[in-house]
């Protein structure tokens, strides 16, 4: 039983970023029924631009907080993602 309360622990000490990410991912999660309609590879590029666009916006926070200044919301970020994206275009 003791192993069990170890294998919590380390999960619970090492493994919060992670879920962070996973939850910020999973605010503006742009896939819906939509994606289970499509080919197989629209599930693997949508968590890919998910993934890449939540690690962006922790590095931003992370960048902000050291030169003490206030890190853009996660929707702020995205819709700035998105709106220079779609300008280049």
């Amino acid at each position: 039983m003791q192993d069990v309360f170890n294998i919590v622990d380390d999960y619970n000490a090492n493994m919060n970023s992670v879920d962070c990410a996973d939850q910020l991912r999973l605010n503006y999660y742009p896939a819906a029924k939509w994606v289970r309609m499509r080919k197989w590879w629209w599930s693997i590029f949508i968590w890919i631009i998910g993934t890449a666009t939540t690690n962006s916006y922790l590095i931003h926070c992370k960048i902000e907080k050291l030169n003490d200044g206030k890190p853009l919301t996660h929707r702020r970020f995205l819709e700035m993602v998105v709106g220079r994206v779609v300008r280049e275009r």
